[in-house]
């Protein structure tokens, strides 16, 4: 273990109009490369702002009010670049000196290249893009755009300056690539400039396992194994087969190996070094993923949880390739790319049953499971949806209604006394999941004893030619997650009234020891009546045990989580079933989340850092007392939430009643609030 080097931070601050949005991200992505490339190892992180994407305080302030904190200051920004395409922007008056400019775009370049003539910074790169005969545009900004080059474009030849022309995203990248690089080694950056400093960290030597079978059929699920493994373990390795028992089905052989550091964040009252949590994204152009990138938490001195990537190949490709990237954000903001993998697989036609049958998306074993039984099968009737199949010779599916990535759900009728039913099937995925069968009898034994109105009962539970079936009472009516959509928002009264339902379900489900880890709208169904109940269908694969969390990571879906949920996956209570109610209940009132995002990996982010938005904000009909229960329930510490589902159902009844008694339980209740 070596100590991490102080590292220069040096800001590069990216100026464009909207219309090059490619350009900006091809910016980001040069910046990121060259991190990793070589600058870190010279003692220098790269670090790209842009207007939109600058944190608080700053965020909310005018734009040039943030170019003159950036710009106008030399110590605080080393290098501006500028790219123009068709458009300049909407025209401003400076709020303070009350001069016109073209644009926010004009605004910032005339100033840094101000600030540049007067001490030499920031170092100033501008980008003009060649427009071809079918490019056309608004003629008032093109003619912005050229009178913005005939002020500038011409001006200077060093790289002080420096103007470039490209026709294509391809050369741009070449161009601010190489570019980059030659600024940086001919006018490097002085002193202290940006320096932050680091806190105290250790680096600790990994492997990066990647696995993906050999071959993979068009419409047919893939695995994609990852993990983080410490030098001489085994890791996954050991779950595998040495040799191929088909090229559709992972090996040992299939494992790529890349070595890697991370870098640990040390306790300075303790001095041993923390647990990080790192983004693992997936790139795979030819598949369909359903979570292309996912967080683990890196504990030192042990192996990382086994990340599964559920992929679905969409087209043939005699050799695919998919990327994996392992991400780690730096005490100075920026996530850097500290590892990386590619690995190859073929993708081959479907299989078919004949020239009339259904294309089939299943594993050829269930088709042997299915023609052993009886099922009876005719040409064109076998489809993904298993209509009329039977299952265990007791239930008959009857159509497909509900699938996500922890299974499927059919409607189906038992023979014996025509009662309806919902199956869940369980991915085939999960049998590579150790102890999975075991764990799957034990949590739905556990299930089946939580018989209450607001909890879907579990009434069977069975395995059958190595597939895993919960067989729950059928509600006949939709998921909370629809209610929402087709009503935009609930009522105060009805959202509460829903939340009453599963603080009930979930009081008792606590009180047997079970934590829910996924509660969000698609697991509440409600029924024609109005009453809410709890799907468990999926938090049996929490399991409720250090061994399956560490297996399997962090369950739960980004937009609920808790933040403990996120950082310390093994380390969650019943505390966090109440911060998911409370972001349903958020939800509910506004018709959005409170947090939300481009990828898993940013929403996360905000549940751990940023502050939740004022529900009132987004619904002034909001009542003040609801939206103190809201906040109360969302608190990023667990401690200053609702302790258990008695406490939020008290506050709830409290707001009903007038005078001095609903004050007094308030405050009591809101006393370790925010």
């Amino acid at each position: 273990m070596t100590a991490i080097p102080l590292l220069m931070k040096v800001d590069i601050f990216i100026s464009s109009p909207s219309d090059v949005g490619p350009e900006r991200t091809a910016i980001k992505w040069a910046i990121e490369f060259l991190n990793r490339a070589m600058f870190i190892a010279e003692g220098y992180l790269l670090f790209p702002l842009a207007y939109e994407e600058l944190v608080p305080p700053l965020m909310g302030q005018p734009a040039q009010i943030i170019v003159d904190h950036y710009m106008l200051e030399p110590d605080q920004c080393y290098m501006l670049i500028c790219v123009l395409w068709t458009r300049m922007g909407t025209s401003f008056t400076h709020p303070r000196t009350n001069q016109e400019y073209q644009s926010g775009t004009d605004y910032e370049f005339t100033k840094a290249y101000e600030a540049n003539k007067r001490t030499g910074k920031p170092l100033v790169l501008l980008y003009r893009r060649e427009l071809g005969n079918a490019d056309t545009g608004d003629l008032e900004q093109r003619e912005k755009v050229a009178t913005f080059f005939g002020r500038f474009g011409s001006s200077g030849g060093d790289f002080s300056g420096l103007y470039q022309r490209y026709s294509s995203l391809e050369e741009f990248r070449g161009l601010v690539l190489r570019n980059i690089v030659e600024v940086m080694h001919r006018h490097p950056p002085e002193g202290t400039l940006g320096s932050v400093k680091r806190p105290a960290m250790i680096e600790e030597e990994r492997r990066l396992d990647a696995a993906i079978p050999k071959s993979a059929r068009v419409y047919r699920p893939t695995e994609l194994w990852v993990q983080l493994c410490v030098p001489n373990s085994p890791g996954f390795r050991s779950e595998l087969p040495k040799e191929r028992i088909s090229e559709l089905e992972l090996s040992q052989k299939d494992i790529s190996e890349q070595s890697l550091g991370v870098a640990f964040p040390v306790d300075p009252k303790t001095g041993l070094p923390k647990s990080t949590v790192l983004s693992v994204e997936v790139v795979a152009p030819d598949f369909e993923l359903r979570t292309p990138q996912m967080t683990l938490e890196a504990i030192h001195g042990r192996d990382s949880a086994r990340l599964l990537f559920s992929m679905v190949p969409e087209t043939e490709r005699a050799k695919s390739i998919v990327h994996v990237h392992v991400k780690q954000r730096m005490p100075e903001g920026v996530e850097v790319v500290i590892a990386s993998a590619a690995l190859f697989t073929e993708i081959v036609t479907a299989e078919t049953i004949s020239p009339v049958w259904s294309v089939i998306r299943y594993p050829l074993r269930t088709l042997q499971s299915l023609l052993s039984s009886g099922a009876g099968l005719l040409p064109g009737e076998w489809a993904p949806t298993r209509e009329h199949q039977m299952i265990r010779e007791r239930f008959r599916i009857v159509s497909k209604i509900g699938e996500g990535g922890m299974g499927v759900v059919y409607l189906a009728e038992s023979v014996t006394n025509v009662q309806r039913v919902a199956i869940k099937s369980f991915p085939w995925a999960l049998r590579g999941v150790p102890d999975f069968r075991r764990r799957f009898f034990e949590e739905a034994k556990k299930q089946a004893v939580l018989d209450h109105p607001n909890i879907v009962q579990v009434l069977d539970f069975f395995e059958e030619s190595g597939e895993f079936f919960l067989v729950m009472e059928y509600v006949d009516g939709q998921d909370l997650s629809r209610l929402i959509k087709s009503k935009g928002k609930l009522a105060e009264s009805e959202a509460l009234t829903i939340v009453r339902d599963i603080l009930r379900g979930l009081e008792f489900a606590h009180a047997k020891g079970l934590v829910h880890r996924d509660i969000k709208p698609s697991n509440v169904l409600v029924d024609e009546s109005g009453r809410a109940r709890i799907n468990f269908g999926i938090a049996i694969m929490a399991g409720g045990s250090e061994k399956s969390l560490t297996t399997m990571g962090a369950i739960g879906s980004p937009w609920y989580m808790s933040p403990e949920q996120i950082l310390r996956p093994r380390d969650v209570d019943q505390r966090t079933d109440i911060y998911a109610l409370g972001i349903v209940l958020y939800e509910m009132l506004t018709g959005s989340v409170p947090f939300d995002g481009e990828t898993d990996f940013g929403v996360k982010e905000l549940q751990v850092g940023a502050p939740a938005p004022d529900p009132r904000e987004k619904n002034s009909e909001i009542s003040q007392g609801v939206a103190q229960i809201v906040f109360k329930a969302i608190a990023k510490d667990p401690g200053h939430r609702f302790q258990n589902c008695h406490d939020f159902i008290e506050a709830l009844d409290a707001i009903k009643k007038p005078g001095p008694q609903w004050l007094g339980i308030i405050a009591k209740l809101f006393r370790n609030d925010r």
